[in-house]
């Protein structure tokens, strides 16, 4: 007796209040990683040179937004694996509107954005926006396959799978 009023009080509530879950969801919008890749770019794997990006990664992630928000920013990118975290110490943003090409790989599709890359500007529109965030980190870490990235945009958090690492060179 008792649960069966609980249910009927807390479905009340929420439809009443306009608050039902399909305006929960019109109202809060969605975000999905699509790509996310890390690697080295010059140096050794044991002798970094200090002072200088030893580490990058790259992710690009899709947000469908109920309504526009300006004044955004990325709060937060992280890589973290089993041995622990890394947040790097730059990051780029870019809007991603590459068109994908045929016989064209998943890395090299969402690794370069192609075209002039038009800077963000920290506005999240009505509808969907793909970004391309560039990470530097100031020395190697060498993700593993089982990392996991995640950033923070605005109001949302952007978590996938690192999908790919690239050779040192």
């Amino acid at each position: 007796m008792m649960r069966t009023l609980l249910a009927a009080l807390l479905t009340l509530s929420t439809t009443g209040s306009g608050l039902g879950h399909d305006n929960l969801r019109r109202n809060i919008g969605s975000a999905k990683m699509l790509f996310c890749a890390s690697g080295s770019e010059g140096g050794q794997p044991n002798s970094p040179i200090r002072g200088q990006d030893m580490e990058f990664a790259v992710a690009v992630f899709e947000i469908n937004n109920p309504a526009g928000l300006s004044g955004q920013s990325i709060s937060d990118f992280v890589l973290a694996d089993d041995s622990g975290t890394k947040r790097p110490k730059r990051v780029d943003v870019v809007v991603f509107k590459k068109l994908p090409r045929r016989h064209e790989s998943l890395g090299g599709y969402y690794l370069d954005p192609a075209g002039p890359a038009l800077p963000w500007n920290g506005t999240l529109p009505k509808g969907t926006i793909r970004l391309h965030v560039s990470a530097a980190f100031g020395e190697q870490y060498p993700a593993k396959n089982s990392a996991r990235c995640r950033v923070r945009v605005g109001p949302y958090l952007i978590v996938g799978p690192l999908n790919m690492r690239w050779a040192t060179l």
